[in-house]
């Protein structure tokens, strides 16, 4: 009887051994599991702390690349201007004026024209300026009194051609004149085109080369400093003449006064 006790008494350990062991198991293996899962959130906690953390040192980055040129222009004009320096600008201009011009050549002598003249002004820079100017006008005028013979009258009737342009590229340097005035004075290369034509008269054509010598008076229409009005004066002697030509000109003086409007960048 005792023996058969202790054979159910063994029987029952195994059973319940054995019903055990896999909840253990379970149970072990459950604990990484557990364990993995707090890793991956914690680690997904410390992504967003650092994404928290780039974003404010990853913003001007952003701003900066998505810039406009015009705002990239003011930014740089407001550095410039609290380090006292002078803001980088280019003008644009256009103007309606009076041009004169003298020219002296073999088959001529000295003759003299004028007339309305449209022109084109641009510069850019600080205090130094790379500066452009361009003018087209047309002789309405002329007059010759010398041993070649004399002539007064209507360019406009006298001559089927009568056009001329002249061609400044220089370089200058910009003033300040009260608180809304600039003036820039400088000077260049000069190129002048000039072409009068007749079936009766002695024709003059011309393309010299010499030097200019101009002013630029602008006044600020706003307070922004956008847009400017003034006066533009040029004097240019030019001594070159480039291609040969029937009637090449000896030397030409040119000189015009021109009214603008333009605006800045």
């Amino acid at each position: 009887m005792k023996r058969l006790i202790s054979s159910f008494t063994l029987i029952g350990l195994a059973v319940a051994t054995t019903l055990i062991a896999p909840e253990t198991v379970r149970a072990e293996s459950e604990v990484p599991e557990a364990l993995a899962t707090s890793d991956e959130a914690e680690g997904r906690d410390a992504e967003a702390v650092d994404a928290l953390d780039a974003s404010p040192a990853d913003a001007p980055e952003e701003a900066t690349s998505s810039e406009t040129r015009k705002e990239k222009r003011n930014r740089k004009k407001a550095e410039d201007l609290a380090n006292g320096r002078e803001p980088l600008t280019r003008v644009h201009a256009i103007g309606v004026g009076y041009n004169f011009q003298w020219v002296t050549s073999p088959a001529t002598g000295g003759m003299r024209f004028h007339g309305p003249a449209v022109a084109y002004a641009y510069d850019i820079g600080r205090r130094a300026r790379f500066i452009l100017n361009a003018r087209s006008y047309f002789p309405v005028v002329a007059r010759m009194d010398n041993d070649k013979g004399s002539y007064s009258g209507s360019v406009r009737q006298d001559y089927s051609q009568r056009w001329a342009f002249d061609f400044t590229l220089g370089a200058g340097g910009k003033m300040r004149i009260g608180e809304k005035g600039t003036l820039i004075l400088g000077g260049g290369p000069h190129i002048a085109i000039l072409r009068l034509n007749s079936d009766v008269y002695v024709p003059v054509e011309a393309v010299s080369m010499g030097i200019a010598a101009l002013a630029r008076l602008r006044f600020d229409l706003d307070d922004r400093d956008r847009f400017k009005a003034g006066v533009d004066a040029q004097l240019a002697a030019d001594f070159l003449n480039l291609p040969r030509q029937d009637s090449p000109a000896d030397l030409v003086f040119v000189g015009s006064v021109v009214g603008t409007v333009g605006v800045q960048f």
